[in-house]
C-alpha cells in the first residue's frame, strides 16, 4: 500500500523482496537520527504529563477545600466565635468522588502507557505478507 494513506511504507512485490528489504532498511536508518530523540522525548513526556495532571487535580481540590474552610471561619468572625460554618462539607464528599475517579483514570492511563511500551505482536502482518507471497495463481 504505497499511497497518500500510508506514505512511509514501501510496497514490495513478490519478485523484489530482497531489494525491498534493503530499501526499507535504508529508509528506516535514514529516519533514525530524527526519530530517536523524538521517541525518547515522547516516552519521557508520558509519565511527566500523567504526574502533572494528577498533581494539578489534587492540588486544585485541596485549594477548593481551603477556600471554603476559610470562608466558613470568616463568616462568623463578627460574633468572635471559635468555630465557623462547615461550608466545606459538601466539597468533602465531592473530593471523595473525584479522588476515586482520578485513581481510576490514573490506573487506566498507566496501564495504557505500559502496554504501549511492551513489544507488539507482529504476527498478523507477517502472515498477511506470507499469504500474498504464496497465492494459488502463482502455482
Amino acid at each position: 500500500m504505497n499511497g497518500p494513506s500510508n506514505p512511509g511504507r514501501i510496497q514490495c512485490g513478490v519478485n523484489s523482496s530482497y531489494s525491498c528489504h534493503w530499501a526499507s532498511a535504508l529508509l528506516h536508518s535514514a529516519q533514525l537520527p530524527l526519530m530517536l530523540p523524538i521517541h525518547i522525548l515522547g516516552e519521557l513526556a508520558k509519565p511527566i504529563s500523567l504526574s502533572c495532571r494528577l498533581f494539578g487535580n489534587i492540588f486544585g481540590e485541596d485549594m477548593l477545600l481551603v477556600a471554603f474552610v476559610s470562608l466558613g471561619i470568616t463568616s462568623l468572625a463578627f460574633l468572635h466565635s471559635p468555630v465557623g460554618l462547615p461550608l466545606q462539607l459538601p466539597f468533602l464528599f465531592l473530593a471523595l468522588l473525584t479522588s476515586t475517579l482520578q485513581a481510576a483514570v490514573f490506573m487506566v492511563l498507566s496501564t495504557i502507557y505500559v502496554l504501549l511500551m511492551l513489544p507488539h505482536d507482529e504476527h498478523h502482518e507477517q502472515h498477511e505478507h506470507e499469504a500474498h507471497a504464496v497465492s494459488p495463481a502463482t502455482h
